[in-house]
């Protein structure tokens, strides 16, 4: 396959992307990504079992149209074109877990990517930052699906296609998720499709490949570990980040339980808490963007591990706690239901046996949510101050007015709790940048990433059509997950009932040996943040975390203004940021 997909299109001519091959079919396709279903597709129609994945998908394209789209499965980008009719499509898979970048140049010209470095690269120059989008990530560390930092260039959400055609382009669905009544199912039965759509998603993504895995020491990742481990490969290496200097994080004890029982060679990096504004200023020069996670400075480094000893891919757990966490709108519907009952066990349930704490979710989930989609927009129009945080200056707080925001969920056709999980699964993960974090981190290093519960569509629809009672447990989060473990993945992990979080590491190291870096790029007066932020804001910032912060919440705050500072700066100079360390980037 192809390492990217990137072009112009104008008048009914596609150029840049094209090869010699391609420029003399009369139907060709650019692809990248991980396809699935492409056997029976080719067998379909009529092709060897042997044919390379773009000439399938050329051939499905010239016989089916956008239609091909509902043939294949997997997580890509793409590129379709037949010359004999001048049109085409642009799609990407339906969680957009990989990206088409676009720019729209008028009189029907678009250029395109799936990175945006190199969609800049084809611009041949630099367009400036979209103020509104920049004040929704500082202020909510999300974007809108279609949006992206710069103004003018747009992002294509997953389960769309663009359709290219001499009158121009238009934008179109292939795919979106569907609400179906779930089936009286078991708790037993469910855990077992749960084993088995886990045990099919490892497997797609391992076969035949020198694999890793990251164990962490908690459920996700050790579940992972344990369905790779089961089902081969016999070279599967197991790789952790441990934390010496920090006893609430690191999970050694966890991690030595795991890869003892499933028999994994496993090999460690130890982590210090310093170097994550060096490793977010590296990001900014590297892809023209703020990182969306601060964990780069130690995830990188397994990635790395995993590179120099011949790694192929490597699996890692994220995305377990949105795919088997309940759906805590399921208080709405019950409360909509007059199931009151039910109510009051679900809400202490999803409070973790806490009476005082499942009253307050009453109101929290069952209340808001159960109020309909047009009431919250008419309280966001009529509310005298915009939701967003108060240290963001009046316009960019009042730019923040001019997307959805958080209920635009209860637009999808089904019940709350439905919706409200839909959402968080497919839409939220891309607001989120979540996919375009992983890919390009593993890019960095080279190597191919893997992430079953993150971007498996089969999983995915796998949990909507589960009853959502399942995944309620007064003593477990994750309860369907843990259920499907039970042989696999050891008990003292399995049944363990709190997780280590990472937060403490980000706090230490912004507190003590970076906090030199976040104070020179907030505190001078002429900081591009300042167009955004108050300056009481980034004094607080600078001298916190203060009574009012709490230490997790101050440190993913000031990390995101300073990364998005790297980010300004390299806007404001004329081109990428150039410096290893955040404290020689061009003021």
């Amino acid at each position: 396959m192809s390492t990217g997909v990137l072009g112009r299109y104008a008048r009914g001519e596609i150029s840049g992307p094209v090869t010699a091959r391609q420029a003399q079919a009369d139907a060709w396709c650019v692809v990248e990504g991980r396809l699935e279903r492409m056997p029976g597709l080719a067998a379909k129609l009529g092709i060897g079992f042997d044919a390379p994945p773009e000439s399938v998908l050329a051939a499905a394209f010239a016989q089916l149209g956008a239609g091909m789209l509902d043939e294949i499965g997997g997580n890509f980008a793409l590129l379709a074109w037949d010359a004999r009719v001048r049109e085409g499509i642009l799609a990407v898979d339906p969680l957009g877990s990989r990206s088409l970048f676009f720019h729209d140049g008028g009189r029907a010209r678009l250029c395109f990517a799936t990175e945006i470095r190199e969609l800049l690269r084809l611009l041949g120059s630099e367009p400036g930052p979209d103020e509104g989008a920049v004040s929704r990530w500082l202020a909510f560390g999300s974007l809108e699906p279609d949006e992206t930092l710069f103004a003018g260039i747009q992002r294509l959400p997953g389960g769309f296609y663009l359709r290219l055609s001499d009158g121009g382009w238009t934008r179109h669905r292939h795919w979106r998720p569907s609400f179906s009544t779930p089936p009286r199912t078991t708790q037993d039965e469910a855990a077992d499709l749960v084993k088995d759509g886990l045990e099919r998603s490892v497997s797609l993504r391992s076969a035949g490949l020198s694999a890793g895995i990251l164990v962490s020491g908690g459920l996700d990742s050790s579940s992972v570990a344990a369905v790779a481990s089961a089902a081969g490969p016999s070279s599967l290496q197991a790789y952790s980040a441990t934390f010496p200097d920090d006893a609430a994080v690191d999970e050694s004890e966890f991690i030595d339980v795991a890869v003892h029982q499933l028999g994994l060679p496993s090999r460690r990096h130890p982590v210090e808490a310093a170097g994550a504004l060096a490793a977010a200023a590296e990001h900014v020069r590297e892809w023209r963007l703020p990182s969306a996670s601060p964990n780069l400075f130690f995830q990188r480094s397994l990635l790395a591990l995993a590179r120099s000893d011949g790694v192929e891919v490597v699996l890692d757990g994220e995305g377990g706690d949105e795919l088997f966490g309940c759906s805590p709108y399921l208080l709405s519907d019950l409360l909509r239901g007059l199931r009151l009952r039910s109510l009051r066990t679900r809400s202490v349930e999803l409070a973790g046996g806490d009476t005082r704490l499942g009253r307050e979710f009453l109101g929290t989930y069952a209340l808001r949510g159960a109020a309909p989609a047009w009431l919250h927009r008419a309280r966001a129009r009529v509310r005298r101050r915009p939701a967003a945080p108060g240290w963001l200056l009046p316009r960019a707080a009042e730019l923040t007015r001019d997307r959805p925001g958080r209920w635009a969920w209860l637009e999808l056709e089904g019940p709350r709790w439905w919706s409200w999980l839909a959402d968080t699964l497919t839409t939220r993960r891309e607001r989120m940048g979540v996919h375009d974090h992983f890919r390009r981190m593993q890019a960095s290093e080279g190597i191919a990433g893997a992430h079953p519960l993150l971007d498996d569509l089969g999983l995915v629809q796998l949990v909507l059509r589960l009853p959502p009672e399942l995944a309620f447990d007064r003593n477990f989060d994750r309860p369907l997950l843990r259920h499907a473990m039970e042989g696999l993945v050891p008990d003292k992990i399995r049944l363990r009932p709190t997780k280590s979080y990472f937060n403490t590491v980000l706090v230490d190291a912004l507190k003590g040996p970076d906090r030199r870096e976040l104070t020179s790029l907030l505190q001078p007066s002429d900081a591009e943040i300042r167009a955004y932020v108050t300056d009481d804001r980034l004094r607080d910032v600078i001298n916190g975390p203060t009574e009012r912060d709490h230490p997790f919440n101050w440190s993913r705050n000031a990390w995101r203004l300073a990364s998005t500072e790297l980010w300004l700066r390299s806007l404001a100079a004329g081109r990428s940021a150039e410096p290893r360390s955040a404290e020689t980037v061009p003021a």
